[in-house]
């Protein structure tokens, strides 16, 4: 759930990411190509800071597909009358150095079922 490129799996993952730009948040570090996202491409639209280190097991880059299927999950773990898409796009927007799941599961679900607009 919610992985892609992992090490094993990579086409060299860690020289892909030496060729992103990770850039500074409020709480961290991370990339974010809010264009890949919007689009619904199959280009990463995310990585989290803790797969900066090329030593973590965490090496993780995330899709438009991995933010859907997190939220179909979510969805349907609390019976949330949201669209996956809606859940995806506020998840993409909030993560900002997290791995989307735990930033999932971490806010109380009052933030998941309130309309983001």
């Amino acid at each position: 759930m919610g992985k892609i490129m992992e090490r094993e799996n990579s086409i060299d993952y860690c020289e892909y990411k030496k060729m992103m730009e990770f850039t500074e948040t409020d709480n961290g570090f991370c990339y974010k190509d809010t264009s890949a996202f919007d689009n619904q491409t199959d280009e990463i639209c995310y990585i989290p800071e803790y797969s900066i280190d090329n030593n973590t097991e965490d090496c993780k880059a995330y899709k438009y597909s991995d933010f859907l299927e997190l939220a179909t999950e979510f969805i349907n773990e609390n019976k949330l009358n949201r669209t996956p898409h809606e859940i995806a796009e506020q998840l993409f927007h909030c993560v900002d150095w997290q791995h989307p799941d735990s930033l999932l599961y971490e806010q109380d679900l009052s933030f998941w079922e309130m309309n983001d607009e």
